[in-house]
C-alpha cells in the first residue's frame, strides 16, 4: 500500500473477498490468482485465496521488478546502483521500503511487501534472492571496508570470495587485516554493499 500511496495512483478494485496472497491483508475487493507469464516466484507467496488491488497493481506493472526502488512519504523513485547505497546509508524518514535488484528478473520486492520500514536505524532491505534484516551502522562499516580494499585494487568478486586472487598476492598482508574485519558481518550485508558500491 505504502508504494502505490507514495506513486500517488489510483488502483482498481476487483470484487472477490479474502485474504491476499502477497501482502496476507483482509479485502473484500480482491483479484482471481492470476500471474504475469513472467512470474516464477511462487514460492514467496502467502497462505490466501485472492490478490488485493495493491498487489496486483505492482504485479502488473514490471517496473517493481526490473529496477531499485524507494517508496516513502516523499514519493516513489527508482535507484541506480549508487543511490540504493545511499539510501541506506541514509535512509528516509518513516515509513519506507526498499527494493535493490540487480538483475531484474525476479519479483523480490514481495520478500518485504509486509515489511514497511519504520527506523532509519534498523530496516529491511528486499533484494531479489533474500530478505536482510540490518542496521545504518553496519551498513556504513561495510562500505567504509568495502571502499579501503577497493582502493587497495581488489575486485568486487575478490571481497565477496574473500582472498585476492593470484594477481593481487603481493598485497595479502595490506588487505588481510580489512578482510578478516569484513567477515565479521552479516555475509548478506556484504554482499549487498559490494554489489552497489
Amino acid at each position: 500500500m505504502l508504494v502505490v500511496e507514495a506513486l500517488g495512483v489510483e488502483v482498481e478494485h476487483g470484487g472477490l473477498k479474502g485474504v491476499c496472497v502477497v501482502c496476507c491483508r483482509g479485502v473484500e475487493d480482491g483479484f482471481p490468482l492470476r500471474f504475469p507469464k513472467t512470474f516464477v516466484d511462487f514460492n514467496l507467496l502467502q497462505a490466501g485465496s485472492v490478490i488485493c488491488p495493491y498487489c496486483h497493481f505492482m504485479l502488473r506493472e514490471e517496473r517493481f521488478r526490473r529496477r531499485s526502488w524507494l517508496a516513502c512519504r516523499s514519493g516513489f523513485r527508482e535507484l541506480g546502483r549508487s543511490e540504493a547505497l545511499n539510501v541506506l546509508l541514509n535512509p528516509p524518514e518513516p515509513p519506507w521500503m526498499v527494493y535493490i535488484t540487480f538483475s531484474g528478473k525476479k519479483h523480490g520486492w514481495l520478500r518485504a511487501a509486509r515489511l514497511v520500514n519504520m527506523s532509519r536505524e534498523h530496516f529491511h532491505i528486499a533484494a531479489e534472492e533474500y530478505l536482510l534484516y540490518t542496521s545504518r551502522r553496519e551498513v556504513e562499516d561495510v562500505a567504509r571496508l568495502v571502499a579501503q580494499l577497493r582502493e587497495k585494487g581488489l575486485s568486487k568478486g575478490e571481497i565477496l570470495h574473500g582472498t585476492p586472487s593470484w594477481r593481487n598476492m603481493h598485497i595479502l598482508g595490506e588487505v588481510q587485516p580489512l578482510l578478516e574485519e569484513l567477515r565479521r558481518f552479516n555475509r548478506l550485508a556484504v554482499e549487498v554493499v559490494v554489489r552497489l558500491a
